[in-house]
């Protein structure tokens, strides 16, 4: 199914790909249709850009939000969802990093990673997306996936839950500075609700290492990516210390998904990817598709009150299910990710939001 979008280019204040709204850019790029199709797939396949608003499902900001914040460009952003919300259609906000923005228009739909669920807001609509991350699969394990199995559940964990103390008190100053700014209305970015994100990935690891029941195999890192700092993607990739962090969760069948900076765990969907199991501790989440995945039979979600019980949770669940029916799930974890969650997959599916958002009447 194809979703008919509509934009202005007097809106659009920069051409830089970081800063196009990614279904935009797929429509733009300077290069050939057969190209096109081969580099951005359904990216490109799924949309097409109407010239008449009229005809078009959505309006679309052809920049990301964070780009019209940090540009100071937001009264262009204002006048497109004003002149979209006179005409009767809704507006697709596309935003990424870590900040979360509640968005002052009425007739927005942002589209994001982490996004809080019971945070109060002006528009209706707002769709976790996941977090891209290329197929680990093919790129550590030459193509090669087959389920494991353990008769004591084994939790994987590879990735920073230590820092430096000075570390701490910059991000405690600066998220106060950040909720006073919320609080009086200076900024419309989000404060970081649960606490130092570092520290409560450290408790949840504590509890789980202290459990006789439950083999742990973690790899503490005391940075983010293990202080690499290169830019270049390659070396990144084939970094001993990403082979570590690719192998951990596939030598795992359940991995620990704490959120970061962001109210999202990157980890999450790289577990999805590898087909195991995604033991995600529940800050306030909502998952992408989650009017159309029943996302109980795929992963272990922890609620935060529930946090202390976390080994006893995941015994259970291990224990409540057979061999058979755990290599079934690690199965569909890996579909899951490859149909719905990769790139490809993700921008395949975007059409079933129309189910949801072209029912409403904006004017109520």
């Amino acid at each position: 199914m194809i979703t008919k979008i509509y934009t202005d280019f007097k809106y659009l204040t920069s051409s830089k790909e970081s800063h196009l709204n990614p279904i935009i850019w797929a429509q733009i790029d300077k290069i050939s249709l057969e190209e096109k199709k081969r580099k951005h797939h359904f990216r490109y396949t799924s949309f097409n850009l109407v010239d008449n608003y009229k005809e078009a499902d959505y309006w679309m900001l052809p920049n990301t939000w964070p780009h019209y914040v940090i540009g100071k460009s937001q009264h262009l952003a204002k006048q497109f969802c004003e002149m979209a919300f006179k005409n009767g259609k809704y507006v697709i906000v596309w935003s990424g990093g870590d900040p979360e923005w509640i968005l002052p228009y009425k007739n927005a739909i942002l589209f994001q990673e982490g996004i809080h669920k019971n945070i109060d807001r002006n528009h209706e609509f707002v769709f976790e997306r996941p977090g891209f991350v290329e197929d680990y699969i093919n790129l550590y394990f030459n193509n090669h996936w087959m389920p494991i199995f353990n008769e004591e559940p084994t939790i994987g964990f590879c990735g920073q839950a230590d820092s430096r103390f000075i570390s701490k008190i910059r991000f405690y100053i600066r998220n106060t500075i950040t909720k006073l700014k919320y609080k009086f209305g200076i900024s419309a970015y989000l404060p970081i609700i649960h606490g130092y994100p570092v520290n409560l990935r450290r408790k949840v690891l504590q509890l789980l290492s202290n459990s006789s029941s439950i083999k742990s195999d973690f790899i503490i890192r005391n940075q983010y990516l293990a202080g690499i700092r290169t830019k270049d993607s390659i070396i990144k990739k084939t970094h001993t210390t990403r082979i570590d962090f690719a192998h951990n969760i596939y030598n795992n069948i359940y991995t620990l998904c704490v959120r970061g900076t962001g109210n999202y765990s990157k980890r999450f969907y790289e577990t999805l990817c590898c087909g195991r199991i995604p033991i995600l501790l529940n800050t306030d989440s909502i998952l992408p598709f989650e009017e159309f995945i029943d996302w109980e039979k795929h992963i272990i979600m922890i609620e935060i009150d529930e946090m202390n019980n976390i080994s006893g949770i995941v015994n259970g669940f291990h224990k409540k299910h057979s061999k058979l029916e755990l290599e079934k799930i690690q199965r569909s974890n890996r579909e899951l990710w490859v149909n719905f969650l990769s790139t490809t997959g993700y921008y395949s599916h975007f059409h079933l939001y129309n189910n949801i958002i072209l029912s409403k009447d904006l004017s109520n």
